[in-house]
């Protein structure tokens, strides 16, 4: 296995993250030309710039530092809004999530448990429907197929005989 160094550790995150040396030092108010130095080497990796790429970008400190897996810090919860957010959600669908939610664990738990129940079967009965469509896809495709090769047929019938002179000419 080959060791990488500090200043080439910077270099593969920026590249990781798939940002220029411009956007990757402007995310942390450093200069495109200071980066550069860094990654070639040139200037040392502060602790300024240590905790900064380590904050800013979500990367394990002792990776950055020693280069000890994990790169990046697993996140401590998972922030349902930001989840939302990411899938196209706007800011009414967002409210209604949130009062949901919250109403959710302020139900006794038999009434819960019935939510869960609901939503669990609802998603199998989904995708009992989904495989559904599919089957009848599948036996319409292979309907219209054999009506096609039908229709051919019956169509090379009828150029057959119209070529064809008659008996008694």
């Amino acid at each position: 296995m080959i060791k990488i160094n500090i200043h080439e550790r910077v270099k593969l995150i920026r590249k990781d993250l798939n940002l220029t040396q411009k956007e990757f030092g402007a995310k942390m108010a450093v200069g495109q030309s200071y980066l550069a130095n860094i990654e070639s080497g040139l200037r040392p990796v502060t602790d300024k710039i240590i905790k900064l790429i380590c904050t800013v970008f979500n990367v394990n400190e002792n990776w950055l530092v020693n280069g000890i897996e994990p790169k990046f810090n697993e996140p401590d919860s998972f922030v349902l809004e930001e989840y939302a957010k990411s899938k196209g959600a706007n800011d009414f669908e967002i409210s209604i999530i949130e009062k949901f939610v919250k109403n959710f664990f302020n139900q006794p738990e038999d009434v819960r448990n019935a939510i869960i129940s609901t939503f669990t079967n609802g998603i199998s009965n989904q995708n009992d429907i989904s495989a559904t469509k599919e089957e009848n896809t599948t036996d319409i495709d292979k309907e219209v197929e054999a009506y096609r090769k039908e229709l051919e047929a019956q169509e090379k019938g009828r150029i057959s005989s119209v070529s064809e002179k008659p008996k008694y000419a």
